[in-house]
């Protein structure tokens, strides 16, 4: 337990730069949760690729790389608001990050569940079209 007389020293690390590194170290693990939040709901509960397993795991990249571009903006917003914020106390930008990142975890993992394959061909007008444009 702290003394009353700890809290001076508490504050003067919170005021040191601790209020800015806490923040960002639980960005970056709320980063990795967007991320992976697309491919993994795809993986675990989404729709089977029909076709062979080499496309399939194409497939999987790319929600990948939408995560992490996902992430990216997330990592971005965040440090936006938290410059926002600065003035307030810091759970105000917890509660942001922490709202942030589920909303954008639960959209890419909503977006990873409903995921549909189309492996039909266009029909032939659209590719008549399409090479006539050409």
């Amino acid at each position: 337990m702290l003394a009353p007389s700890d809290t001076r020293n508490i504050d003067d690390l919170y005021r040191s730069g601790w209020r800015h590194i806490l923040p960002i170290c639980l960005r970056l693990a709320l980063a990795v949760l967007v991320a992976r939040a697309m491919p993994y709901v795809h993986i675990r509960w989404g729709e089977p690729y029909p076709g062979d397993g080499q496309d399939a795991f194409g497939v999987v990249v790319i929600f990948a790389l939408i995560g992490l571009g996902a992430a990216v903006c997330y990592f971005v917003a965040g440090c936006i608001l938290q410059y926002l914020l600065r003035k307030r106390r810091a759970i105000w930008t917890v509660a942001a990050d922490l709202t942030l990142a589920f909303i954008l975890a639960g959209a890419l993992g909503y977006m990873g569940l409903t995921a549909h394959y189309e492996d039909t061909p266009p029909p032939k007008e659209v590719e008549q079209r399409t090479r006539a444009a050409s």
